[in-house]
């Protein structure tokens, strides 16, 4: 088994070998501003929010990354992330080595579209671990007590640790209502847990930078990761829920309540947004192997036995061959975003020789490029800025991205939209080139020729041009 998670390990590692991931730019260049002149209370990255609160909820992953890119490069921190991915599904798997090739493939499945060079999967992992602690009396009794410094690691970390506060306060609180009476050391514990949250450099802000995220809807129809899984169609997830319910609802006085209502709480939220899908397989793999394990108890003789480990073998067949199929079709989203077919690779080294280019305006998808590309230059909107909004502030925008929707959305908004900012240079799709947006924006930008047809009507010339890019200028 050891050998399958080492090779689960490099699986779970391509998309980051192949691929770049659009926000990891904005990681890496935060992480050098952060040791280079402190955690930054403000936007430092662009020009149309640089009065914005920003808050940055995984500072100290970012400055990890830079310092492991500075050292090692990206094929490290690549293999870095595939194995923490890889070790998420062995912790919560372990227990069951006879039942968790097939399951874990199939969970192997679904986890690959969410892997990369990413720090969400660096929660995926905490949670794994929060919840092996919560559920096991032997390592909650042993391991209890540590839990606020884990959480006021996890803080730095992450923003995904209000999931983790979440679910410590749901399972004390269903104990306290199991038992009818409150357990002092473990809300004590629970208590300094929550504390331990506001040990970082925003403090309580923090916990208004995960609502700000939680709470805007218009993520879901705007950005690919927060779109409702329930409308993914990804069918190893939706069988993977049908599967676990059958067994809940078969076993459900083998398991604790605490348990079904964790579960239950992460399924909803898996369903509101895709991004959720990887802890809700945290609490459902093992609650699917506790299922089949009494099925298996139950079977009536030896013959039945043989026969379920006979359907099970074919399974676990089945299940490796949809993990292969599944890696072939991620190849193909990681492949469309190598640098030098999805960025403005060469466009930028064109940028880097004419500087008196003014502040540019680009893809969504290309402004984490940029700010690590260009760091003397400003963006107009990149992945951190989606929620953002704040009030009237001479020469800034108060909702970057409603701004960025209404142009992309009408290219004839152009001098509106860009002109209070002074925007000289635009950097966009070349006509010939049509972008894989399955990541991470949606709607779609509007067709090249258009917008290349607007932009010459109002007097901005083509500069310069390549497969990927094309760079207008205003006159």
């Amino acid at each position: 088994m050891a050998l399958f998670y080492i090779i689960l390990a490099l699986l779970l590692s391509l998309n980051g070998l192949i691929g770049l991931d659009p926000d990891l730019g904005w990681h890496l260049q935060m992480g050098q501003l952060i040791l280079s002149s402190g955690v930054p209370l403000t936007d430092p990255f662009s020009y149309t929010m640089p009065g914005f609160n920003f808050i940055d909820h995984e500072w100290l992953t970012n400055v990890i990354l830079f310092e492991l890119y500075s050292h090692v490069g990206l094929i490290p921190i690549a293999l870095l992330f595939g194995t923490i991915s890889s070790l998420t599904l062995w912790i919560i798997s372990k227990e069951w080595p006879k039942l968790n090739l097939g399951l874990t493939s199939l969970a192997a499945a679904v986890l690959i579209t969410f892997t990369g060079i990413r720090p969400q999967m660096i929660t995926a992992l905490l949670f794994a671990i929060l919840i092996q602690i919560l559920f096991s009396k032997t390592n909650y009794l042993k391991f209890r007590c540590y839990l606020p410094i884990f959480f006021g690691f996890w803080v730095n970390l992450h923003g995904g640790f209000a999931a983790g506060i979440i679910t410590l306060i749901i399972f004390n609180l269903i104990r306290s209502v199991q038992f009818r009476k409150v357990n002092f050391v473990d809300w004590l514990i629970t208590g300094l847990s929550v504390g331990a949250t506001f040990i970082n450099p925003y403090h309580e802000q923090i916990w208004v930078e995960i609502w700000r995220q939680l709470s805007d809807r218009s993520l879901q129809s705007n950005i690919q990761e927060w779109t409702p899984g329930v409308l993914s169609w990804n069918l190893i997830y939706l069988g993977l829920i049908t599967l676990s319910l059958a067994l809940i609802i078969k076993y459900r006085r083998i398991f604790q309540v605490e348990q079904i209502v964790i579960y239950f709480a992460f399924l909803i939220l898996s369903l509101s947004s895709l991004r959720h899908i990887p802890l809700w397989l945290v609490i459902a793999l093992p609650l699917i192997f506790t299922g089949l394990e009494c099925f298996l108890k139950e079977l009536p003789n030896q013959v039945a036995r043989n026969r379920f480990n006979e359907i099970w073998r074919v399974f676990t067949v089945i299940s490796l061959i949809i993990l292969s199929c599944e890696v072939l079709l991620d190849l193909t989203g990681a492949w469309s975003l190598q640098e030098s077919r999805f960025y403005p690779k060469q466009a930028v080294e064109f940028l880097k020789t004419h500087p008196d280019s003014g502040q540019i305006f680009s893809s969504y998808n290309w402004g984490g490029y940029l700010i690590w590309k260009l760091p003397n230059q400003k963006v107009f909107i990149d992945g951190r800025m989606p929620s953002w909004q704040q009030s009237p502030l001479p020469g800034q925008s108060t909702n970057a991205m409603k701004d960025y929707l209404k142009l992309i959305n009408n290219p004839t908004q152009v001098a509106s939209v860009l002109d209070p900012y002074g925007v000289k240079t635009i950097v966009w799709f070349s006509p010939s080139y049509h972008p894989n947006l399955s990541v991470p924006l949606l709607p779609d930008p509007p067709p090249s020729q258009l917008f290349n047809n607007e932009l010459k009507g109002q007097g901005w010339k083509v500069i310069y041009q390549d497969q990927t890019t094309v760079i207008y200028q205003k006159p």
